[in-house]
C-alpha cells in the first residue's frame, strides 16, 4: 500500500537530517580552513528552521 503523505514526510525528515549532520561538521571545516564559496550557512540554517517550523508546502 502507498502512503504519499508519509513518504513525503519521511523524505523531508531524511533531507533535514542530512543537512543538520552537514552543519555539525561546519566548525571542523572552518578550523581546518576549508572554505566553500557561495555557501551561506546562516541563510541555509534559516531555511531549514523555516521548514521545521512551518512544514513543507504541498505535503
Amino acid at each position: 500500500q502507498v502512503y504519499p503523505k508519509m513518504d513525503a514526510s519521511f523524505v523531508g525528515l531524511t533531507v533535514i537530517s542530512a543537512l543538520l549532520g552537514h552543519f555539525e561538521l561546519a566548525p571542523v571545516r572552518g578550523f581546518l580552513g576549508i572554505a566553500e564559496e557561495g555557501y551561506d550557512n546562516e541563510l541555509i540554517g534559516d531555511r531549514i528552521t523555516n521548514l521545521i517550523l512551518h512544514g513543507f508546502q504541498g505535503v
